[in-house]
């Protein structure tokens, strides 16, 4: 049977990297680094560089970006705060994004402070549509002016939503979005499109601990995640069942471990280096898409919106979407897998391409803006 690809080139399954609360922000201390020190060798990316990129050199990340001065979390002060529009970190988050990483939205302050030191998540705070949908706005114009792109995801803080968080996405234009935590890996692993946005599953926490981790974390946070592993099951477990069904494998992390009110923060990529080096080793023979979410939102776009038509002697391939969305992927230079059990006659400037995921040709979004035909070979 010739049929589309549910994912690019053949992949099982695509992994998503997250890290959250990537800020102009970091504090003096060791391991401090929010992404303040942008490019230097005691910083964030560095650190990522050399213990992640550097053992999987296809991973990617996606950076959840806070556009204005992050609020403290209760008490305290950072060493430094600026929002992302001035210093050296325009130039930062652009270079992020030209090493193959990928810049979304994350709230303009993530939160406020209430009287009492009572901090609440952003949307949560929102009193109407028109203050979140305004907020999203400034906070979106913000990042966008100092990355040099328009940006069209992002993720609630927090993941709470508040009352107006999908209509605020929508008033937006916002493509994609991640708005809660799945717990239960297999509830929505392929996501779900709700009106025009889409919405990514968030499954997999890096700092729910193996055995293995015993003696590189901090005996509570150990048991505490060996007691939420019992009930919902070990990490390598979770991957493994999303794996098998094909589903979107999203690593949960943030930045630092430190935050002004001296709270660690979980999960984080420091305290979660040994850990998260062991799940980079497990997936390693596996299928792997290592993809950003915005390749990842265009693939299914592409996917849901072509169709196959066989006959007996030739394949018709049609895009059935909008032409806003068709003009869309071929900006973000979509293509779209079909996969091969038997040879057809190729036009000329394709060519069939063969690796440990099968035999497919891809297809660029621009060559669907009208019926693409393809001869069936005789005798096959």
């Amino acid at each position: 049977m010739i049929k589309i690809s549910k994912w690019s080139r053949g992949f099982r399954s695509p992994l998503l990297f997250m890290v959250d609360d990537l800020a102009n922000i970091y504090f003096s201390r060791e391991g401090g680094d929010w992404g303040g020190k942008t490019t230097e060798k005691d910083g964030l990316f560095s650190f990522l560089e050399e213990h992640f990129v550097a053992r999987c050199s296809g991973l990617r990340f996606t950076f959840f970006l806070v556009a204005g001065v992050r609020t403290i979390q209760s008490s305290g002060d950072y060493d430094y705060a600026r929002s992302c529009d001035v210093g050296a970190f325009p130039d930062f988050i652009k270079y992020i994004e030209s090493k193959g990483h990928e810049i979304a939205y994350h709230g303009l302050t993530h939160g406020t402070l209430l009287p009492n030191r009572q901090f609440v998540q952003e949307w949560s705070a929102f009193e109407s549509l028109e203050e979140a949908t305004e907020t999203t706005q400034k906070g979106l114009s913000i990042v966008s002016k100092a990355l040099g792109r328009t940006i069209r995801g992002g993720k609630f803080c927090g993941y709470e939503s508040g009352s107006y968080g999908h209509n605020s996405l929508v008033e937006n234009n916002i493509a994609w979005w991640f708005d809660k935590w799945d717990e239960n890996e297999l509830a929505r692993p392929d996501g779900e499109l709700i009106d025009s946005v889409f919405y990514f599953p968030s499954n997999v926490d890096c700092s729910r601990y193996g055995l293995e981790q015993i003696f590189n974390v901090p005996l509570k946070k150990y048991l505490t995640s060996n007691y939420r592993s019992f009930f919902h099951g070990s990490i390598k477990r979770k991957i493994s069942k999303i794996y098998q069904n094909q589903g979107i494998i999203t690593l949960q992390e943030h930045t630092s471990p430190l935050r002004t009110d001296g709270v660690i923060q979980y999960p984080n990529v420091v305290s979660d280096k040994p850990q998260i080096q062991t799940i980079l080793d497990y997936i390693s023979d596996m299928s792997i898409w290592y993809a950003t979410a915005t390749e990842v939102y265009c693939y299914i776009m592409m996917r849901r919106n072509t169709k196959l038509l066989e006959t007996d002697n030739e394949l018709v391939i049609v895009f059935t979407g909008s032409s806003k969305l068709l003009n869309y992927l071929i900006g973000e230079n979509t293509e779209i897998t079909i996969l091969l059990d038997r040879n057809i006659e190729l036009p000329i400037g394709y060519k069939v391409e063969c690796n440990k995921n099968g035999m497919f040709f891809q297809i660029p979004a621009r060559k669907l803006q009208q019926p693409l035909q393809f001869k069936k070979c005789k005798g096959l």
